[in-house]
């Protein structure tokens, strides 16, 4: 019983050309040398080819009715998802004004008519190498990005990228006027995990407490980690009252069970200052930080282990919890 050809499993070249015979012999020869290929007559049928399958190199025609190449090329390279995608002219107009013209409007390449197929495909491959360098370049970028926001033991954003968020937000609820509250946690006598169980040890706290705090956060709320024992949280659309509730959710999520390591179980509390954003002030980042540290200061000296909401000298009273 003889067995289907396995079809080619190599990159897809979309072949746009109003000219059927020039699809068809293309195609087949594009086969041969073990790319997959894709078809289309026009514009509007190669923009339903890109959205079914995306390919990883176009050759597209210059002269086609209703939408010429060089029209759609300009389209192609005004979307963000084909602005970097190969694309190699084929044409019969070979003169030097074409050509020009055709890579000034973001063609990686232009061959003429009757093309010359090792050279097509020594221009493809060429193509489709640098292709794959600009995506690893691209790749290497957004991991530096995200390294560059991110706290390397937790996971958890950095102070930069944490108060780049909040003034964000900040300026979102100055806009429209709505609630906002910020949390400065500290894992209490952490110096004395270290002292007691090594610094092993120490690394697992921050992390453990990240995990479980993210556990039981809103999908809203920004987590960041600014030094060995602090940690803030961002509560977007958050009055004072629900605050507290969050920012005691925390903390019975790390009290609750000691965390474990290796053989040991290390009791860890935590001391919360809250802070809450008033729309009708205008402040920044710094002035909502400083409060919530100045809560965290009460939070720490009346205990430990307690969450402590700032109110400002014309408030009467406080709240404590813990």
């Amino acid at each position: 019983m003889e067995t289907e050809p396995t079809p080619p499993a190599g990159p897809l070249v979309l072949i746009v050309d109003d000219n059927e015979d020039n699809r068809k012999l293309l195609a087949k020869l594009l086969e041969v040398e073990g790319h997959r290929t894709a078809i289309a007559e026009s514009a509007a049928d190669a923009r339903t080819q890109i959205d079914r399958q995306r390919p990883d190199i176009i050759l597209l025609d210059v002269v086609m009715p209703e939408v010429t190449g060089l029209t759609f090329l300009e389209e192609l390279r005004g979307v963000e998802s084909t602005r970097t995608l190969p694309v190699i002219l084929v044409s019969a107009l070979g003169d030097t004004e074409h050509i020009v013209q055709g890579l000034m409007k973001g063609a990686n390449d232009y061959m003429s008519k009757p093309v010359n197929i090792p050279e097509l495909l020594a221009r493809i491959e060429t193509q489709l190498r640098l292709s794959g360098e600009v995506r690893e370049l691209k790749d290497q970028r957004d991991n530096l990005g995200l390294l560059a926001m991110t706290d390397s033991l937790t996971g958890a954003l950095n102070r930069r990228a944490v108060t780049e968020a909040l003034q964000i937000e900040i300026d979102r609820c100055s806009r429209y006027g709505h609630d906002l509250a910020l949390l400065m946690i500290d894992l209490d006598r952490f110096k004395a995990v270290n002292d007691k169980y090594g610094h092993a040890a120490g690394d697992e706290v921050p992390r453990e407490f990240t995990r479980r705090g993210t556990c039981v956060l809103r999908g809203s709320d920004v987590l960041g980690r600014c030094g060995g024992d602090e940690f803030v949280c961002i509560l977007p659309e958050t009055d004072a009252l629900s605050a507290l509730q969050a920012a005691e959710r925390i903390r019975e999520a790390m009290v609750s069970k000691p965390v474990e390591f290796e053989s040991e179980k290390i009791e860890v509390g935590i001391s919360v200052g809250i802070a809450t954003f008033d729309p009708e002030v205008p402040q920044s980042w710094h002035g909502l930080f400083d409060q919530a540290d100045r809560a965290l200061y009460e939070a720490k000296s009346t205990g430990r282990n307690r969450t402590h909401l700032f109110r400002h000298p014309s408030e009467a009273g406080d709240r404590k919890f813990g």
